[in-house]
């Protein structure tokens, strides 16, 4: 059996770690066993946590970046690497990942894989973090032995032109997609009536880490457009917690515009593909994604998707469901562009099912590819 270490921020719910569980849960752990380290994560537990030690896996956990240093850093990797012989470390953490690239070269770990999953370029960064992340990104292209990532511009981001062409492997995201195609009538009117929302009344969605990336405050400016122009009668869910400021920032502008009885915070769930079941249509309006996997689950849940120019066109299954819009055309003309598709929601389907089939999202793919990047027989 081979054991594969993956260095990750946290093991809560965000796209990255989901899309490992994803994979994790699908692979035949008498071939393949996963373990992952975190960081600044000590006295907490993660989402993923207690599943992940019933799988097999083990979670490491490290203090924060900041707080060890980055000569701390790479000692205290060297330690976790050291008592457990990895087959492979496959990092997730951008730049930071050089440090995991070092300290596996010292502990000879034969597979080196630093995994991209973002197109967030640091224009308006910092002189000192700009030379930090062109530091580490230099050393990443030296120390690693493979590069992935889930889209060209992700991978652009990341790695060297020399690097891509040399080392450089598409990863494709997957979804257990299964788990929308068996959502249930019941089980949406029974989270409707949860969230108090009408049976005949349409729903704006979003599901994402709270973060500035996810543009959370746009999506609102969308959903007041919509409401004054279209229907005072619509809702909007946003489903996911993550920074506590810029959460705490948007349910002000709810309150601001006073929506407070229209949108609805879940936090964080465990019956996503339900609560996608009971939307009408996908908002998405990121300033910068890898590739956006939550959209793959969107379209499973047969819902149109409004995204800004910033997603990925890897995204796309292919069946008309994904719809750009540029960011600068405004929330007005969102508005309109949700309005265009808030009543086509795709209900068949085999129609959809046939589509992964046929894509590179299929999870047994993208399991075999895993097999494959860590030599697994």
């Amino acid at each position: 059996m081979k054991r594969v270490l993956h260095i990750v921020g946290n093991m809560n719910m965000g796209g990255t770690e989901t899309y490992l569980m994803n994979i994790y849960r699908n692979i035949d752990r008498e071939k393949l066993q996963f373990d992952f380290l975190t960081y600044g994560r000590i006295g907490e537990k993660d989402y993923y946590e207690d599943e992940i030690i019933s799988l097999g896996g083990r979670v490491h956990k490290l203090p924060s970046i900041s707080e060890m240093g980055y000569g701390g850093i790479v000692k205290n990797l060297r330690k976790v690497l050291k008592k457990a012989k990895y087959d492979a470390v496959h990092a997730h953490t951008m730049y930071n990942s050089g440090f995991a690239m070092i300290a596996a070269k010292k502990e000879n770990v034969p597979i080196r894989i630093t995994h991209s999953h973002t197109t967030k370029k640091d224009l308006s960064a910092s002189l000192k973090n700009k030379i930090y992340n062109k530091l580490m990104r230099s050393v990443i292209n030296r120390k690693m032995t493979m590069c992935c990532a889930c889209s060209k511009a992700a991978a652009e981001v990341m790695f060297t032109p020399e690097a891509i062409e040399k080392k450089y492997k598409f990863m494709g995201n997957s979804v257990d997609f299964t788990k929308y195609f068996a959502v249930t009538d019941e089980e949406i009117a029974n989270v409707r009536k949860e969230f108090g929302i009408p049976e005949d009344a349409k729903v704006l969605g979003h599901v994402g880490r709270f973060g500035k990336s996810k543009n959370h405050s746009f999506a609102v400016d969308v959903f007041k457009e919509y409401t004054e122009k279209y229907d005072n009668d619509s809702y909007m869910i946003f489903v996911g917690d993550g920074d506590k400021k810029v959460r705490a920032a948007v349910e002000e502008k709810v309150k601001e515009y006073e929506l407070s009885d229209k949108v609805i915070f879940t936090g964080v769930r465990g019956d996503v593909p339900v609560i996608m079941g009971a939307m009408d249509v996908f908002v998405f309006p990121s300033v910068y994604e890898g590739l956006g996997i939550v959209l793959l689950e969107a379209q499973a849940a047969g819902l149109n998707c409004v995204v800004s120019e910033n997603i990925q066109p890897e995204a796309d299954l292919g069946i008309d469901m994904v719809h750009w819009i540029n960011l600068s055309d405004g929330a007005e003309a969102w508005a309109d562009e949700v309005h265009l598709q808030i009543n086509s929601k795709v209900t068949d389907r085999e129609y959809i099912k046939e589509s992964i089939e046929n894509s590179s999202f299929k999870l047994e793919k993208v399991v075999n590819d895993f097999y494959k990047i860590y030599g697994v027989e």
